[in-house]
């Protein structure tokens, strides 16, 4: 997932949040992985979790946070 596109709508004021239009870049990969997450149990039941596929996900998640949303707010964040 590379973010291709991101701009400011609205800057965050008082109690007002701020907007973003971003716009990403999705392989298959990327769509496998959320369909693969929703089949994953809850926190509350985690040791059912296999733990090469639990940190699968974590990792995944790790990334794509760092890749896409700290892009964001790098750039915008005053």
């Amino acid at each position: 997932m590379k973010v291709k596109n991101m701009k400011q709508l609205q800057k965050a004021e008082g109690r007002k949040l701020g907007k973003y239009l971003l716009t990403v870049e999705l392989t298959d990969y990327d769509i496998e992985q959320f369909e693969e997450f929703g089949g994953y149990p809850t926190a509350s039941v985690i040791q059912d979790i296999p733990s090469k596929d639990y940190k699968k996900m974590n990792v995944y998640l790790k990334n794509l946070f760092h890749n896409v949303f700290q892009t964001i707010w790098r750039k915008y964040d005053d």
